[in-house]
């Protein structure tokens, strides 16, 4: 099982599995884990919605485990912070990988794709391929850039009221 990031304020920051199927102390491989506050919440380092960079710089001195964090989309509205099964795409338990793993077996979970009728649609392929982009949360919008390191502010500069996403455009 591993957390599907909401608000963060039951999210252990340094022992629990909401970063993958590990935890942020085992993938900074931190031995002495004493030196560390387990009440510190994954909360902590969200502010109006967004990851908190300069915490997360000064906490975590790893560039590649930052970047896994702020590829991890935190909900715009307060949503609680849930489990999920982190042995599937879909996040739903299946107790055939279960078994699968219960036996010792890699599992390589690859479920169908629920919008291949985007590519038999009957128009231009930049068409196709913006659709594909806008199915994966690909488009590169101010929240997305932004949340893949990029120096910008992430607020729509129409409203100014919201973080520019797909759902906020469209």
């Amino acid at each position: 099982m591993v957390w599907k990031v909401g608000t963060g304020d039951a999210i252990s920051f340094w022992f629990d599995n909401w970063i993958g199927d590990q935890s942020l102390a085992q993938l900074l491989d931190i031995e002495d884990i004493s030196l560390f506050d387990p009440n510190t919440k994954v909360s902590e380092f969200i502010q109006n919605a967004q990851w908190d960079m300069h915490k997360l710089n000064h906490t975590v001195h790893n560039h590649h485990v930052i970047q896994q964090v702020l590829g991890i989309a935190l909900p715009i509205i307060d949503t609680r912070d849930s489990f999920c099964w982190g042995h599937s795409g879909s996040g739903e338990f299946s107790t055939k990988v279960a078994t699968w793993l219960a036996h010792g077996h890699q599992v390589h979970y690859q479920p169908d794709w629920q919008f291949k009728w985007v590519w038999h649609i009957d128009t231009m392929p930049k068409i196709q391929v913006f659709l594909w982009q806008l199915c994966h949360n690909a488009l590169l919008v101010r929240g997305t850039l932004f949340r893949r390191g990029c120096n910008i502010e992430p607020q729509c500069p129409l409203c100014a009221m919201d973080m520019e996403s797909t759902d906020h455009l469209f």
